[in-house]
């Protein structure tokens, strides 16, 4: 009795299984889900428009915040993929980095941007701190895994930092500590 009923719920289990796998495929290729489909002359060319969105947010967000009283700072947080932010010995590589991490070219290519862009937000009166380089002195090991994550002490840096440029009033058109180079 017992192996007929353990292999009827077996076999629920794995239709609903497929069903729940069969709906994900459909839902992720949905207009609803997806939006409009998009295709870009290059690679570059389809970060540029990306990160122009995401300035245009930004000036966006700071507008809707101005309006309504509300002080708005963006922070753009470090990576470990981009080159030259952060010194890594052999263990801190295997566990931070990932040759074919979907994140890897993402940040290789748009960081630069975001940096460039983020400067501009500045001049247009955000507050904008670029903490990429927050841990660009710190050979001690903070990432811990291969998206973005870092133990206590990486996040405790990064609350350093961001206190910091708070505590110089950022709020006046983008001044304060917005042009200090971090850390």
């Amino acid at each position: 009795m017992w192996k007929v009923l353990d292999g009827a719920l077996s076999a629920r289990i794995a239709r609903s299984e497929a069903a729940l796998t069969a709906a994900e495929k459909n839902a992720g290729t949905s207009f609803q889900a997806r939006g409009p489909v998009r295709s870009y002359a290059s690679e570059d060319a389809m970060y540029r428009e990306l990160v122009a969105m995401w300035a245009r947010s930004s000036l966006q967000m700071h507008a809707l915040c101005q309006g309504l009283g509300i002080e708005y700072v963006h922070f753009l947080q470090p990576n470990q993929y981009l080159a030259g932010s952060k010194p890594m010995g052999d263990e801190e590589r295997r566990t931070a980095l990932k040759p074919d991490s979907p994140y890897r070219r993402a940040v290789e290519t748009a960081y630069p941007m975001l940096s460039a862009a983020g400067a501009e937000l500045r001049r247009s009166g955000v507050a904008f701190f670029d903490l990429s380089q927050v841990y660009s002195t710190v050979e001690k090991p903070l990432y811990v895994d291969t998206c973005c994550h870092v133990s206590y002490e990486g996040y405790r840096l990064i609350a350093v930092a961001v206190a910091e440029a708070l505590a110089e009033g950022p709020f006046q058109g983008g001044k304060g500590k917005a042009d200090r180079a971090y850390p």
